[in-house]
């Protein structure tokens, strides 16, 4: 079981009684960590909610990592739907932490651009015969 730092586990037990603090990426990381090694379900969902809303390029690699850690199809998903937008898989390939998930999980980094590559429009028109 994952280590739990006291800040969190007192808003996990909070968050059992009753009350909801509010949110920011970090927290929202380290409660859904914590609310899914305790099968905290609700919370889970909530914290996911907030992640898959709070998507940008700069938090979505450390999204698709948590996705990664937690076996979270759901954040996986919307990760990639996210970078296969507009622009965004192109910012986010040229960052550093991109650099540094090559390096660190290159595994990861594959399976990551695999999908995105899957889902571009640009490959799908190619794949199916269409300029």
């Amino acid at each position: 079981m994952k280590e739990i730092d006291g800040s969190t586990l007192k808003h996990l037990v909070s968050f059992m009684y009753g009350q909801n603090p509010p949110l920011n990426t970090q927290v929202a990381r380290s409660r859904f960590v914590a609310a899914d090694a305790h099968q905290v379900q609700e919370l889970c969902w909530i914290c996911l909610q907030y992640l898959m809303y709070s998507l940008s390029t700069d938090t979505v690699l450390e999204a698709v990592q948590l996705a990664e850690e937690l076996s979270d199809s759901i954040l996986m998903d919307a990760c990639i739907q996210y970078l296969t937008e507009s622009d965004h898989r192109v910012v986010v390939t040229e960052q550093d932490a991109m650099k540094a998930l090559m390096q660190k999980n290159p595994d990861l980094a594959q399976k990551l651009l695999i999908a995105v590559m899957k889902h571009s429009p640009v490959l799908k028109r190619k794949a199916d015969g269409i300029s």
